[in-house]
């Protein structure tokens, strides 16, 4: 009996370990001055037109106050192509943004003109899991809409997928899938690459029902956004 004692507690504690091993938590940590560059591409399903957006952009953490922290996105070399015809006179204003440490966007302006900038802004930010996650695991976040609905009530159920290596470093991987509480609102599914301190390597896939003001309709599409620098 005190065998088999002991050898179920080696196998619950190798089991333990094993978890702790395998298992994956991302805390963002930012801290004033920590500048990223970043190139994004947009492929974009509009009323019977195709689009492509592509821009570099530095995201540049400008402060942070507890658990929130402000940053400011510019663009470099931003482009639009509609139906393959590149669109004269289109520049991206800098986006000023708040964030909670725990992913949620409570404030967002500029952006891409003639879109629902802070939906786009929302595909690539990853929004962590609250607990630590076993390969294959999900989890569930949901949070409300800010005060004037520009950002809405919004879910994300989050897969931990194993580590890879992007640009030689080891990353995190998780597959999201968003979907907001209003009928009719945008959708997406998007895989994103990341260390345990939050620096996004890459996140790449698919959206749908986001709305384009200029164009009236809603619209579907890629979205691919990698570390540059």
């Amino acid at each position: 009996m005190k065998i088999r004692t002991l050898l179920l507690s080696a196998v619950l504690t190798l089991s333990a370990a094993a978890f702790a091993q395998d298992a994956a938590k991302v805390s963002y940590a930012p801290k004033a001055g920590d500048a990223r560059k970043f190139k994004v591409l947009m492929t974009l399903s509009v009323a019977g037109a195709e689009a492509k957006v592509q821009s570099g952009l530095t995201q540049t953490v400008k402060s942070v106050d507890g658990d929130k922290f402000k940053e400011e996105i510019t663009w470099e070399g931003f482009s639009v192509e509609l139906n393959g015809a590149v669109m004269d006179g289109l520049e991206a204003s800098p986006s000023i943004t708040t964030t909670k440490a725990d992913g949620q966007l409570l404030e967002f302006t500029g952006g891409i003109p003639g879109t629902d900038a802070p939906r786009i802004h929302l595909m690539g930010l990853f929004v962590p899991p609250t607990k630590a996650l076993a390969k294959d695991e999900k989890a569930e976040t949901a949070f409300d809409a800010n005060a004037d609905k520009t950002i809405p009530a919004r879910k994300y159920e989050t897969t931990y997928l194993g580590k890879e290596q992007v640009g030689g470093k080891d990353v995190l991987k998780f597959k999201v899938k968003y979907s907001e509480k209003e009928p009719g609102g945008m959708t997406f599914d998007i895989t994103y690459w990341i260390s345990e301190a939050g620096m996004l390597a890459k996140a790449e896939g698919t959206f749908s029902e986001l709305f384009v003001p200029q164009a009236g309709a809603t619209s579907s599409g890629t979205f691919k956004l990698e570390s540059v620098g």
